[in-house]
């Protein structure tokens, strides 16, 4: 997963296609921040998103996730990411 632009409130980013995976889940939670993340399931075919609605100047956990057909989670990855 790469991080190719940020605002205020959006955080852009793309992974590579990851063999064997039927979707991907991408999950963005505010570091200190009490109850705010997005949570967003995305087709095989689906391999950039943006994550909008976003709090300014706040640090954000980010974590995708590869996922077969059966719901197992073949691969993961994890950044951390300041919106502007």
């Amino acid at each position: 997963m790469s991080i190719y632009d940020v605002t205020s409130r959006s955080i852009y980013l793309r992974w590579s296609k990851f063999s064997g995976a039927s979707s991907y889940r991408v999950t963005a939670t505010a570091v200190n921040t009490v109850g705010h993340s997005l949570l967003a399931h995305f087709s095989d075919v689906t391999l950039k998103s943006t994550l909008t609605s976003l709090i300014p100047n706040t640090v954000y956990a980010i974590q995708a996730e590869a996922i077969d057909k059966n719901g197992i989670i073949l691969a993961e990855t994890q950044t951390m990411q300041s919106t502007g």
